[in-house]
């Protein structure tokens, strides 16, 4: 049900690895049989303009991101269970029952990796779950700039005070 220029930027096969041999991907990964990657133009064209970039990738992909640009923050987003992603995936109804098994099979796995994220957030009820993530980017947007404006504000702070 994604769509073309709005959930993601489809092309061929020969396009993606062409793109893979030029180093034009900051990750990319083989998931479930797809090719999914996070272009380094597309990231930089997100940062160019000051806006946050959030990728909606896995936990290869988080690592990664991490060797890549290692102050980035990572927010791991797990399902209460393993049986609540079973049941969602099926009630998505998006895939064939070959992908979720294999899905399943490769869950616990990937729920290891949880430990290697900045921030684990269980997304048991959709609203918290979505009010916490928004939370830890506004936390880390702020530190990030008070971090990166430290002279400035330290600066600012010495003038009041003299």
């Amino acid at each position: 049900t994604e769509v073309d220029g709005k959930d993601y930027f489809f092309v061929t096969t020969e396009i993606f690895k062409d793109k893979i041999n030029n180093g034009e991907f900051l990750e990319y990964q083989d998931v479930y049989g797809n090719m999914y990657g996070s272009t380094l133009e597309s990231v930089n064209t997100i940062t160019t303009r000051g806006s946050d970039v959030v990728l909606e990738i896995d936990y290869k992909g988080m690592l990664a991101v991490k060797r890549e640009i290692p102050q980035a923050i990572s927010i791991y987003i797990t399902p209460p269970s393993i049986d609540s992603l079973k049941d969602r995936l099926l009630k998505r109804g998006e895939d064939t029952e070959d992908v979720i098994n294999k899905r399943m099979a490769s869950s616990v796995n990937e729920m290891a990796y949880a430990k290697y994220a900045d921030y684990l957030v269980i997304n048991d009820n959709y609203d918290d779950a979505l009010n916490i993530l928004k939370g830890i980017i506004l936390l880390n947007r702020i530190n990030y700039r008070q971090l990166s404006n430290w002279t400035n504000y330290i600066n600012k702070i010495n003038k009041r005070i003299v």
